[in-house]
């Protein structure tokens, strides 16, 4: 794929959200070279990369931001939306995978919102087209069907996956590149969401 991938991971307790490795699984079904695949993570300058050393990507950004877990213990992802665009931004990539978590959920709509990118949400799994875009399987009719959707045009592909419809990738023996981006002068978009209630 022409600009590669962009796997969005999440992090939970300083460590690697269960759901990243998954996904990364499903970048690579698509990506054919792992060397296509960026995991991009929303995290403090305290992060530990240890939890990295195994993953089966080659290059992974932390997105560098004092109050990234404080955002995102909020519920309200609206600096890791900020953080992730920029990302976005700057990489440009082909497709952006996403897992559909809580976070997940609302990150991916507001990136197809921005980007005006196709949003395939709630996907269990992925392949090629002949044309090398991304073609999705997403489960419909209450479950009872499944079927495969493409998207048009050769805008930004963004694909959030169902936790779980993906076996973790396998450990590597090998390191990923890491490069930090300081984005600490990034701001939540104003007005910000405000949470009133949860029920």
């Amino acid at each position: 794929m022409s600009n590669g991938i962009l796997v969005i991971g999440e992090l939970a307790n300083g460590t690697l959200h269960a759901t990243t490795r998954q996904i990364t699984a499903a970048a690579a079904k698509v990506a054919g070279d792992t060397s296509d695949v960026t995991l991009c993570l929303p995290a403090e300058s305290t992060f530990d990369t240890t939890s990295l050393d195994s993953i089966n990507v080659k290059n992974v950004i932390l997105l560098d931001h004092p109050d990234a877990s404080q955002d995102i213990a909020s519920g309200i992802y609206a600096l890791t939306t900020e953080l992730i665009c920029e990302a976005v931004k700057r990489l440009q990539p082909t497709a952006v995978i996403i897992a559909k978590t809580d976070a997940g959920s609302v990150i991916s709509a507001r990136l197809a919102a921005r980007f005006n990118a196709g949003l395939a949400s709630d996907c269990i799994d992925l392949a090629l087209n002949p044309e090398g875009q991304i073609a999705v399987t997403r489960p419909v009719h209450g479950g009872n069907a499944l079927a495969v959707y493409e998207f048009p045009g050769e805008n930004l592909q963004i694909v959030a996956i169902r936790p779980g419809a993906f076996e973790p990738a396998e450990p590597t023996t090998s390191t990923p590149e890491i490069e930090r981006l300081d984005l600490s002068l990034i701001q939540p978009a104003s007005p910000s969401p405000t949470l009133i209630e949860t029920v």
